[in-house]
């Protein structure tokens, strides 16, 4: 007998094979029937028979295909036969017609996936992220299906939505999958803030920020709550997550509080940081370059200087910084660096140097200190007297630092070189010639010298000589023979003056010890200490100066020696007055 074949339902296009089996006989021969009709092997149909068994595969079977098909066994022994329905069914697997694109969805925003899904129901379709089956959450995630259309949405997306997502569908004859990239965008974040920044004035300013997120992320900055916009002096730039605000020359102006703001669909960031604008220390006022102090005194740096506080300043003299205290008083105070020194001496000679800083700079300004003497005279000329006709000269030595400033007045009126005056300076000399000196050339004269660092004036009285003149003429006088006896005038008149006595117009020498000349106090005198009656005679005295000569020809004297009397009476001298 042979065994029963199975029924078949396949899909049109899936093979379709029939198998019998019979018991061991010999000399079986099989023949196949479709619907009672004996079926032939061609291109349409394969047979295999082997002894006990024999197959049927219909090729590439259609619906109508369909029918009954039955296998007939026989020998010579006999014959059996089988036979099973084969149902061709029209089904179709799963085939997308169209798939969803690569989306990219900002937090907080929907996601709706969509595909198109052709095929034979029932459909059983699948949704997947990262080859994980989604969880059924119908608050976040919600699937439909219209028709033919499948849908996935995502209400609101979470920066953890991101992934893989896989639309899987499956049916009785196949299966078919279609994948997506969901990019989704968060808000920006800052992973590198601002820092506080100190800006000097003139240099970049730069400020830089670094953000997670560069998509669709506009940039906004502000300062002090105003938009800074670009500008050719502000450049604003956004690069690869960086965002940067240049200033390529700061001014004060640009100090403030700033803010970077950036912002997408998903939400938005800021940092800000206060931007000090430092000024480095400018001279206003400078040193001079060459600064005249008077020795002695009391002298004084001061310049002036603006820029960011704190300002400190500090005084170096010849390179070495000068120390506070003693004769050095330093002081900053309102922009004005100020050095003082009391006592000013010649070793303060040098080069002063002022430098001023803050947290942006440096500068400094330096002057040369020059110290001088202020002039004097080494000796005072109260005054002179001049012969008429003469040349009278007033003569002064100046001590001092030269170069000096020399100025001649008379009678508060300034002289300058002329026929009548000749004014002569040089080196430490100077002097005033007065020329064909006259009665009106008396007066006061003014001597005025100066420096860079002082001043000094002498005044000299200038005369005209006088001759000598006997104010009080000699009188005539009689000695006693060994008694002194005195004869004298007084005179008035020019210094100097040279007195000189003559005996009987014959000048005297000294070279008799007992007779005595002297000129003191104005006052001529001949003294005789012993007379004798060699020195009677006739005396006269002569002054003489520059300016004329006088005699005294009126105190011509006699001296007479009177003998010893018989009644014991000591012989006398007798002076008589010369005739004039």
């Amino acid at each position: 007998d042979a065994m029963q074949i199975a029924p078949l339902e396949i899909n049109v296009g899936n093979q379709a094979r029939f198998e019998c089996d019979t018991v061991d006989a010999p000399n079986v021969n099989f023949k196949w029937f479709k619907d009672g009709h004996p079926i032939k092997e061609g291109d349409k149909y394969r047979i295999i028979s082997r002894f006990t068994a024999s197959s049927l595969e219909i090729l590439s079977p259609v619906k109508d295909d369909s029918g009954e098909y039955a296998c007939k066994a026989s020998n010579q022994h006999g014959s059996d036969e089988c036979s099973a329905s084969l149902s061709v069914t029209e089904k179709f697997p799963p085939a997308f017609l169209s798939k969803p694109d690569t989306q990219t969805v900002y937090v907080g925003k929907r996601a709706l996936i969509q595909c198109v899904i052709a095929g034979s129901a029932p459909l059983n379709v699948v949704w997947l992220k990262d080859h994980q089956v989604l969880p059924s959450v119908p608050a976040h995630y919600q699937t439909s299906c219209e028709k033919n259309k499948h849908s996935l949405e995502i209400l609101q997306l979470e920066a953890a939505d991101q992934g893989l997502y896989v639309c899987r569908a499956s049916n009785d004859v196949g299966m078919a999958e279609c994948s997506m990239e969901l990019r989704v965008i968060d808000k920006p974040n800052f992973v590198k803030p601002l820092g506080p920044v100190a800006a000097v004035v003139g240099a970049p300013l730069h400020l830089e920020c670094q953000v997670d997120e560069d998509t669709g992320v506009t940039v906004t900055w502000t300062r002090d709550g105003r938009k800074v916009h670009q500008s050719p002096d502000c450049k604003l730039s956004f690069e690869n997550k960086t965002v940067n605000l240049d200033i390529l020359k700061t001014t004060l102006k640009d100090c403030g509080n700033y803010v970077c703001m950036v912002t997408n669909e998903a939400g938005s960031a800021s940092c800000s940081t206060s931007v000090k604008v430092q000024e480095p220390p400018v001279f206003v006022k400078r040193l001079e370059a060459t600064t005249i102090w008077k020795q002695g005194s009391a002298a004084r740096l001061h310049c002036t200087v603006k820029g960011s506080p704190e300002l400190h300043s500090t005084w170096f003299f010849n390179n070495s910084e000068l120390p506070a205290g003693g004769r050095y008083t330093t002081s900053f105070k309102d922009g004005v660096a100020t050095l003082e020194i009391s006592d000013v001496v010649l070793s303060d000679c040098g080069n002063y140097n002022c430098e001023v800083l803050n947290e942006s700079g440096c500068e400094s300004c330096s002057t040369k200190v020059i110290v001088k003497e202020p002039p004097c005279f080494k000796k005072d000329v109260p005054s002179i007297e001049a012969v008429r006709g003469s040349v009278a000269v007033l003569e002064y030595e100046i001590a001092g630092s030269a170069p000096f400033d020399v100025t001649w007045k008379k009678n508060k009126k300034r002289l300058s070189t002329d026929k009548k005056y000749r004014i002569v300076s040089q080196g430490s000399v100077t002097s005033l010639e007065i020329h064909t000196f006259e009665s009106t050339d008396s007066g006061e004269y003014e001597c005025v010298v100066s420096n860079e660092v002082g001043s000094v004036t002498s005044k000299s009285s200038v005369k005209q000589k006088e001759p000598p003149i006997f104010s009080k003429r000699v009188e005539s006088a009689t000695a006693i023979l060994g008694t002194a006896v005195k004869l004298q005038g007084v005179l008035k008149g020019s210094a100097p003056i040279s007195v000189k006595w003559m005996k009987d117009s014959e000048l005297l020498r000294d070279d008799d010890s007992s007779v005595t000349m002297s000129f003191a106090n104005n006052v001529a005198s001949i003294s005789f200490s012993s007379p004798e009656i060699k020195h009677g005679g006739k005396y006269t005295c002569l002054a003489v100066n520059e300016a004329g000569q006088q005699k005294c020809e009126a105190c011509t004297c006699s001296v007479t020696v009177i003998g010893w009397l018989q009644t014991g009476v000591h012989p006398y001298c007798c002076l008589k007055p010369g005739l004039c």
